[in-house]
């Protein structure tokens, strides 16, 4: 499993920016205060137009906003299909392509979901697997006091948003309150909807598709790029857990700025056998 709690992320959030404040502050009081877009596509190539990006929640940006743009996943990892003879290096990163890119643009303007932004796009390259990047609305202020409990949207692995919050204020920010973006990132393996049954057999596989809910539990969501077609198995995934084999056995913790813990063998009904549970990432 893997909880990687990040503070960028995209997806839609309502929060509230109130200019109630005393001495000039604003006020930050709601649950959520940024607003998010996956984006669909990047133009970073042309010396002579703008870098611009394409939004799927068209109307959300305007001209004058401040916001973050970040690539949540699209890194590649050895693994089992592409690299056989190299096992000790399975589901540790090959290439992290544009993941963890992240730039502060303001938007110069928009027309219908096109964002054209007022400088460049830091490098980016074009990979070869998927990539999720996020655009996210920032709301800015002279200064800023946090009044009441700020949070952030949960990651959403479908639309590739979410789990990040940004806060950005000119002279200062005062915390009355806390901010937690605590179990709002990447999530752990989710549970099998295959009943593994009551016997026992030995998995001795690190990476299994995921219709071998028979074998293995789910590895935890990671900053591996979308649509990796071994998501089963107790190898890890990059900074994700791997999924506990045979019957019942604990997922591995995933990682961020440490290493996760490994999971607990397979139910002791099962003998000799003791299949091992899913390894941590580093």
């Amino acid at each position: 499993m893997t909880g990687l709690h990040r503070w960028v992320a995209t997806g839609i959030t309502a929060g509230v920016l109130s200019s109630a404040g005393t001495l000039g502050q604003t006020v930050a009081d709601g649950a959520t205060i940024n607003e998010y877009s996956a984006v669909a596509q990047i133009w970073n190539d042309s010396e002579s137009d703008p870098d611009s990006v394409a939004v799927t929640v068209p109307g959300l940006f305007h001209a004058g906003d401040t916001v973050l743009f970040y690539v949540s996943r699209g890194a590649e990892v050895y693994n089992s299909l592409e690299h056989p003879g190299l096992d000790l290096l399975w589901g540790k990163i090959l290439n992290m392509n544009n993941t963890g890119i992240y730039s502060i643009m303001i938007v110069a303007s928009v027309s219908d979901s096109v964002v054209v932004f007022t400088k460049e796009l830091p490098p980016l390259i074009t990979p070869e697997v998927p990539q999720m990047v996020q655009l996210v609305r920032i709301r800015t202020a002279d200064r800023l006091l946090v009044s009441s409990t700020l949070s952030c949207r949960d990651w959403d692995p479908e639309s590739g948003t979410g789990g990040i919050m940004v806060l950005l204020a000119n002279r200062s920010i005062t915390l009355d309150a806390s901010i937690d973006a605590g179990g709002k990132g990447f999530p752990g393996g989710s549970p099998s909807d295959k009943d593994y049954g009551d016997s026992c057999k030995t998995v001795e596989g690190r990476y299994y598709p995921e219709s071998a809910g028979d074998s293995s539990g789910m590895k935890g969501e990671s900053i591996v790029y979308p649509d990796f077609p071994r998501l089963r198995g107790n190898g890890i995934l990059g900074s994700g857990g791997g999924g506990g084999n045979g019957r019942f056995a604990g997922g591995g913790g995933g990682s961020n700025y440490g290493q996760g813990g490994a999971g607990g063998n397979e139910s002791d009904e099962c003998g000799d056998l003791l299949n091992p549970g899913g390894r941590s990432s580093y």
